[in-house]
Formats: structure tokens, sequence, C-alpha cells
């Protein structure tokens, strides 16, 4: 085993899952342990699987990084062990001091997340001046967050690439004029913000030039008029034949709830240049009550050669026949989500199952939507549900969403101490339709 060469023990590594696996990895001899052990201080957690959260863990993890600086005896790790963390997550219930401390031993810190904090401006400031590694920063529930702690993060932080701000109410959209200084800022993550989807806020955003993901959901409920609107979008198109593009290279757009307002809803005056000018995309997002049609779903076909991923999410008025169009010219288009668009199952015959209604076009259904060959074309007559369809569907989506609740009554009472910080990418889906495949 002393022999292995360090490409082989890294190879075996990478296919271990748990923490507790890889410390007995670490075991076996001292070629495992030099490459274990950076591993195992990567991202040390504040959660265990079996205990929730582990109590006073900013505390014992401090004391264990001190404690290892204590000792002289000529082991390799013992004054690098705080160098190897890259990710730590805190919470409002640590102690400012002991965050202090763990800040300033771990000075290659590549991620941090704060949780529900309440911090003065001033602390905040001190975190990112001594974090100057950062790559990947998550805010959510910091209520003391202002503009200076922006201003702070765009100061000392240059390399962040990824930005999620989550209801963080006492900022303002000028709180965003920062972030331009943030030469490598790709993706920003908006959300449960009201001051979101002011205006002033698509006027800072499009000076992000080099962002590739950007995603703005507003806050659940709110007035009817709250919402993304198409003033919004148009920031984000050149103003002038001579203008830049705003962020020509974006490939992930999510857009949540759009405005109820009739007069600025968001439609195809905005996103039809948006599409012709960002060819990039990949991912959409539309859902929330933007105004799409046969004539959306041309431009995408024309427009975006690079489609991989699009959610129409309770959009009404689609007709079957313009998603198959779509789906035949988008050649990468890879997925589909139709939930809440009341279209009938009946007209994507390639969708498993026999339910009433489309939820979901996956990489299977849209092959053979391509493949297409029996040469199917339906009309709009085929998109209305008869009374009883109409019925049956209604009492299965009630059904589904008792269901659904009983599922999170069951996984209240079992994850009590669980917690999501919101850092996964998307709610990857790989069934199909309306259930496996």
């Amino acid at each position: 085993m002393d022999r292995l060469p360090v490409e082989v023990v890294s190879g075996i590594l990478e296919n271990v899952d748990t923490q507790q696996d890889m410390y007995q990895w670490a075991l076996v001899n001292k070629l495992f342990y030099s490459i274990v052990n950076p591993l195992l201080w990567h991202s040390p957690s504040i959660y265990s699987t079996a205990e929730g959260v582990h109590p006073n863990f900013t505390q014992t993890l401090v004391k264990c990084l001190y404690v290892a600086r204590q000792h002289y005896d000529g082991i390799h790790h013992a004054t690098d062990l705080g160098y190897h963390v890259r990710r730590l997550t805190f919470n409002g219930y640590d102690l400012l001091h002991l965050v202090f401390l763990l800040v300033d031993q771990t000075p290659m810190l590549e991620e941090i997340s704060m949780l529900n904090m309440y911090i003065d401006p001033a602390t905040i400031g001190w975190i990112f001046r001594h974090c100057l590694s950062l790559e990947r920063v998550y805010l959510s529930d910091v209520y003391s967050l202002r503009k200076s702690g922006l201003d702070a993060l765009a100061r000392y932080c240059r390399g962040v690439r990824d930005l999620t701000i989550d209801n963080c109410y006492n900022l303002t959209p000028l709180s965003l004029s920062a972030l331009k200084d943030m030469p490598l800022l790709e993706r920003l993550h908006i959300s449960n913000n009201r001051w979101a989807t002011n205006e002033e806020t698509a006027v800072h955003l499009r000076n992000l030039k080099h962002l590739t993901h950007l995603r703005i959901f507003t806050m659940p409920g709110g007035e009817p008029f709250d919402g993304i609107t198409n003033n919004f979008i148009r920031h984000f198109l050149p103003r002038n034949a001579d203008d830049e593009t705003p962020f020509p290279g974006l490939t992930d757009f999510f857009m949540g709830k759009t405005t109820k307002d009739p007069s600025n809803r968001v439609n195809n005056d905005v996103l039809i240049p948006f599409f012709k000018t960002h060819p990039c995309l990949e991912k959409i997002q539309l859902n929330g009550g933007a105004e799409i049609n046969e004539d959306t779903l041309v431009a995408m076909a024309a427009y975006l050669p690079k489609l991989q991923h699009l959610d129409l999410c309770y959009t009404r008025g689609l007709s079957s026949q313009a998603i198959r169009q779509l789906v035949k010219a988008c050649p990468e288009l890879k997925m589909v989500d139709l939930t809440g668009c009341w279209l009938p199952q009946r007209c994507f015959p390639e969708v498993p199952g026999d339910e009433l209604l489309v939820n979901y076009l996956g990489e299977r259904t849209t092959a053979l939507i391509r493949l297409d060959e029996q040469k199917l074309t339906f009309s709009a007559e085929d998109d209305v549900l008869t009374p009883s369809e109409l019925e049956d569907a209604i009492a299965q989506l009630i059904e589904d969403e008792g269901d659904e609740d009983s599922d999170d009554n069951d996984n209240d009472d079992d994850n009590d101490d669980s917690e999501d910080n919101g850092n996964n990418e998307g709610n990857g889906n790989d069934n199909e339709g309306n259930g496996g495949e």
C-alpha cells in the first residue's frame, strides 16, 4: 500500500462518500493520511446526519485548530490544519469572538455561508477583510447587512464568483452598485427581497458584465403589482445600436414572479429582444405570470441554439403543438417543465403513464418527440379538456396537494433540526412526465 502512486490513492478516495469512511482511510498509512487529511478538513460541518446540529460546533472547531498549533512533534499537519479548511457555515448561535478566531485561523477559505445572523456592519466588514480567497458567498437572513457590507465584499474579496443574497431586507437597489467592482462575479442569486424587482436594481445589475447565471426570485405574497416588469427586463437590453449587451455570456436566467400590472407585464416586447441578444442561454425559467405565447417559443427556437432546460410552470395559453415544435427546433433541449400549464398528456403520447395532464418532458421524451415517427400534429381543440376531464384533473390536483402536505408533515417530524442553506444549483429532476420512466 505504501508504494501505490498518489494518483491511484486519489482515485480510490474519490469514491468515498462519508466523512467517517474517509477517516478510516486516513488510518491506513502515512501516504493515505497525507492525502485524506486535507479532504477531512475541507468542509467541517455543523451538521451530523445522525445527531442533527453539532452542539458548540464553532467552539469545538476553534479549539481543535488551536490545539494542533501547540504540537511541535514533527507532525506535518500541526500548523497547517486551518489552511486545509475551504468552506465554513455560521449561524445566529455562533458567538462573534469565536467567529473571529475561526476566520483568523482559516486564511484559505473559499466559501462562506452566513445564516440567520444579526451582526453589525463593522463585523461583516472585518470578516470579508480576512477572507481574501473567497470564491462563493451565501448570505441568508443576515438582517443587519447593509450597503457597507457589500462594499467591503467587493473591496476585499475580488475573487468571488458566486454570490447569493436571500432575505436581507435592509439592503436597497443602490447596495448592488459595489458589485460592478467584482471582476470575476459570474453567478448572482437574489431571492426573497422586495427590493429585488425595483427597476433601480436592474440598472445596477446591467453593469455586471461577466454574469453567466442570474436568478431573481421575489418575496412570496406581497402586493399584486409586485414582481418583475417589462421595464425591469428592458434594462438587460442594449439601449441603442452602439450600446453593449449587458452580460452577453449569460447561460442561466431564472425569473420568479412577474407583476400583475397589465400595463407593465413581461411580454414579447422585451422577451424576444432579450433572447436575440443573449444567444448563449441554456437554462431559462419564466414561470410566474409572464405573457408567453407561440411567438415566444418561435423566438427561442430561432435565437437560442444551446437551450437545454426550459421552465414554463403555471403559464397558461400554451399550445401542445408549439411546445412540440420548439423541442424539434432545439436539438439540445432535454427538459421542459410544464407543471400547471394544463396541457393534456394525450398531446404528448411519448410521455409514459396515463395521467390527464403533462407536467414534465425529460430527456427520453424530448428525444422521442424529435424522432416523431408518426408525424403527429395537434390542434388547439386537442388542448381543450372536456368537462369530465377537467373535473378529474382538478380532483387529482387536490389529491396530490393533500399527499404533498402529508409528506411535508412527515418530513418536518423526522427532520426538525435539518436546514438547507440553499446553495444547491437547482432542482434537477430525472423523472419523465408525471412519474418515473
